[in-house]
C-alpha cells in the first residue's frame, strides 16, 4: 500500500550550516509518514531513500527540512500498488493447443452479449476519451456495437455492409471488399477465431491466467489504419481487444457480463 498526497509539492530547505560541496542532482524517493502532522508549515521528518540508478558521486551527509506547504490540499489517499505478470512465449503444443481450445469455443458459439468499455487514447487528448455500451453477436457475423455512454450511438455489421445509427441520424455503408474485410476482421475480435488471417503475423504469450495474441499487420491497404491487434483471453474466449494505430494511438476495448447462447432477437440486427 503506497499513500500518495494530493497536488503534493513539498519545499524542502537546506540549513545554512550545510558544507558547500559540489554535488550532482538525483532524483529519490520520499514517503511522509502517517503520523505526520496535517497542518501547514509545520515541519516534518521524511523517509527518503536514494535509488540503486543514482549517480556514486562522494558527498557529505546534511540535515534537510521539509515543509508541507498551505496551498496543496491535505488530503491522503491510498492506493494499491498492482504488479502485472510477466509474460511467457508460448511454446509450439501450447499453441496449438491453445487454437483448439478456441476454435471449440467459437464453434459452439451462436450468440454473445456483454457490456463494454472502451476507451480512446490519443496524443492529441490530454485524457482518455471512454465510452460504454453493449455488445451483441449473433451468427453468421451479425455483430452489434450499441453505445450508451456517452450519448446514444450504434454500428451495425451485417454481412458486407455497416450501418451507422447516430442518435437517430442513420447512414448505410457499403465498400465492398474493405467493408467485407473489416466485418470479418470484427466478428473474429468478438470470437476469437481469426487465427487464420493471411492478413497478420501471430505471436502467443501467457500472462499469469490470461493468453495474449498479438496480430501485426501485414497488409499494406490495412497498414494504414491498424498496425497491431491485441487480443486477451480468458476461459478461451476474448475478454479485450486493443487495435494500436501506426500513430502510436490505440483504442482498447474491454468486455464484461458475458453471457453465451442466451436468448437473443434476431430483430436487434436489422438497419
Amino acid at each position: 500500500m503506497r499513500w500518495i498526497c494530493q497536488a503534493e509539492p513539498v519545499e524542502a530547505r537546506i540549513h545554512s550550516l550545510v558544507p558547500q560541496t559540489p554535488y550532482q542532482p538525483i532524483e529519490v524517493e520520499a514517503r511522509i509518514p502517517s503520523s505526520a502532522p496535517q497542518t501547514p508549515d509545520q515541519p516534518i521528518e521524511v523517509e527518503a531513500r536514494i535509488p540503486s540508478s543514482a549517480p556514486q558521486t562522494s558527498y557529505q551527509p546534511i540535515a534537510s527540512e521539509a515543509r508541507i506547504p498551505s496551498s496543496p490540499p491535505q488530503t491522503y489517499h491510498p492506493i494499491a500498488a498492482k504488479t502485472l505478470p510477466a509474460e511467457t512465449p508460448l511454446t509450439e503444443a501450447e499453441i496449438r493447443a491453445f487454437k483448439e481450445a478456441v476454435r471449440r469455443s467459437a464453434t459452439q458459439m451462436e450468440s454473445l452479449s456483454a457490456d463494454f468499455t472502451q476507451s480512446r487514447h490519443s496524443r492529441y487528448l490530454a485524457q482518455a476519451a471512454e465510452s460504454r455500451g453493449k455488445l451483441l453477436f449473433m451468427k453468421p457475423g451479425r455483430v452489434l456495437w450499441k453505445y450508451t455512454f456517452p450519448s446514444p450511438y450504434s454500428v451495425l455489421f451485417l454481412e458486407n455492409r455497416m450501418y451507422i445509427n447516430d442518435n437517430g441520424k442513420k447512414k448505410d455503408v457499403n465498400a465492398g471488399k474493405r467493408m467485407e474485410k473489416l466485418n470479418k476482421l470484427v466478428a473474429g475480435s468478438v470470437t476469437g477465431d481469426m487465427f487464420d488471417a493471411p492478413e497478420f503475423t501471430f505471436s502467443y504469450a501467457r500472462s499469469g491466467e490470461k493468453i495474449l495474441v498479438r496480430l501485426t499487420t501485414r497488409e499494406a491497404s490495412l497498414k494504414k489504419y491498424i498496425r497491431e491487434i491485441g487480443l486477451t483471453f480468458e476461459n478461451n474466449t476474448v475478454s479485450e481487444v486493443k487495435m494500436t494505430e501506426p500513430s502510436e494511438d490505440y483504442t482498447r476495448i474491454i468486455l464484461k457480463n458475458k453471457v453465451f447462447n442466451g436468448r437473443m432477437d434476431a430483430s436487434v440486427f436489422v438497419p
